[in-house]
């Protein structure tokens, strides 16, 4: 079983990589 910290800090990361790949649409 994995922490939740583990898994916010995951998608915190995850969520600025994905902002950062990907060109603002908006």
């Amino acid at each position: 079983k994995q922490n939740p910290e583990c898994v916010v800090m995951v998608d915190d990361c995850y969520g600025e990589f994905v902002e950062v790949l990907e060109p603002p649409m908006v």
